[in-house]
């Protein structure tokens, strides 16, 4: 009797635990794609509602595309930036779904809250390339700062940039402003990954990788360092072949990502088999300070006449690489003035109006604007000789 009133014991217990703990659906092929190396919360049902619309390449079984059939719509990728932003121990999801049929420029970060109801809800009010935290807000949740778009191929649009505040029931526009603001925390960067690192590994046992600079002095790109683990993407090996750099594995993807590049940009050609796009990196340390600015040049021929477009990207206060201010323009010049630290530079043709940008501390900014009968007596110095002389020596 004793054994049939345990064996009814055990059984009773048994059905209890599983409707009280009901067993998780599996995840779907693009959700295991999408979260592969995320850590977070979510369970598998919330992975799969993130992972609605996307599938896998039919030719690929890697890759993903936002066809039902399976046909390759061009290069895809799904960002996850989970977070707490009113510390509440529930997870906001920032989400970045970008690709070839997005174009060129940085796609929107979209924001992703949980409603009382358990379920998660698109802030329809909230939508930037980038996003930032300001250290006001409302009911636990800090505004949210949404920056200007960057990268090849997309200039910076009219205006300022706009403020979102969390109402007590969801995030909406609170304010436009023509300046800039002090907008040091950003969701990709800094917010996310700073959660993230308090988290456990996920179902799938990977951890989110953040940058971290080396200096191990300047070697060809492709060979690793002892401290290296990260592998570079296709990308990013493609962008920094045969170029000499500091920067690590995990930099050189971080920056590929920044610049909005994508493998379609790569692989556009003409009616003649030539690229329309080509990329050339110069990385330099115009200031001397062992950390290394990088230069990316970006050559169209819209009109038949070559055009060489500099993007400039260097570290910010966190450590990580930033367009500071991404996009200054063509045939832009080092301006050889015997000025320490950072570096005059000027851009356009002459004969034409230039540029003149300078450095403010923070990044580069807009100094002077010539018209096309000035007549400019500066030295300069080509960008990518001064990179040939910095990686020589």
């Amino acid at each position: 009797m004793r054994e049939i009133f345990l064996f009814i014991v055990v059984t009773i217990a048994i059905k209890a635990s599983a409707q009280v703990s009901p067993k998780q659906p599996s995840l779907s092929p693009a959700a295991k794609i999408i979260f592969k190396n995320v850590k977070t919360k979510l369970t598998n049902d919330e992975k799969n509602f993130f992972a609605k619309g996307v599938y896998i390449q039919t030719a690929d079984k890697t890759k993903l595309t936002v066809d039902e059939h399976g046909e390759d719509q061009g290069a895809m990728a799904v960002e996850i930036y989970p977070t707490d932003l009113n510390k509440d121990s529930i997870e906001e999801i920032f989400i970045r779904t970008s690709g070839t049929f997005f174009g060129q420029w940085l796609p929107d970060l979209n924001l992703y809250i949980k409603n009382k109801n358990g379920k998660y809800l698109l802030q329809e009010g909230v939508s930037a390339p980038r996003l930032y935290v300001h250290a006001t807000g409302f009911d636990g949740y800090p505004d949210l700062i949404g920056g200007l778009p960057e990268g090849p191929g997309f200039d910076k649009p009219k205006g300022g940039v706009d403020t979102y505040r969390w109402d007590g029931n969801k995030y909406k526009l609170y304010k436009k402003s023509q300046a800039s603001l002090k907008t040091d925390k950003s969701i990709e960067e800094v917010i996310s990954p700073a959660y993230v690192k308090t988290l456990t590994a996920n179902a799938a046992g990977n951890d989110v990788t953040t940058t971290q600079s080396k200096k191990e002095g300047l070697a060809a790109n492709g060979t690793k360092t002892k401290n290296e683990t990260i592998d570079v993407t296709p990308m990013a090996e493609m962008l920094f072949s045969g170029v000499k750099t500091k920067l690590s594995n995990a930099e050189k993807n971080d920056l590929v990502h920044k610049t909005g590049i994508s493998a379609a940009d790569t692989m556009a050609k003409t009616k003649k088999g030539k690229s329309k796009i080509t990329f050339a990196v110069y990385p330099t340390d115009l200031n001397n300070d062992g950390t290394e600015e990088i230069f990316l040049e970006v050559t169209t021929t819209p009109i038949g006449i070559p055009l060489h477009n500099f993007y400039f990207y260097a570290k910010d206060f966190s450590g990580t690489y930033q367009p500071l201010p991404g996009k200054i323009g063509q045939g832009v010049k080092m301006i050889l003035n015997g000025k320490s630290g950072y570096p005059d530079l000027i851009n356009g043709l002459p004969g034409l109006g230039r540029q003149i940008w300078s450095w403010d501390g923070t990044t580069y900014r807009l100094q002077q604007t010539t018209n096309s009968s000035t007549n400019i007596q500066y030295r300069t110095k080509d960008i990518d000789k001064a990179s040939m002389e910095y990686t020589g020596r």
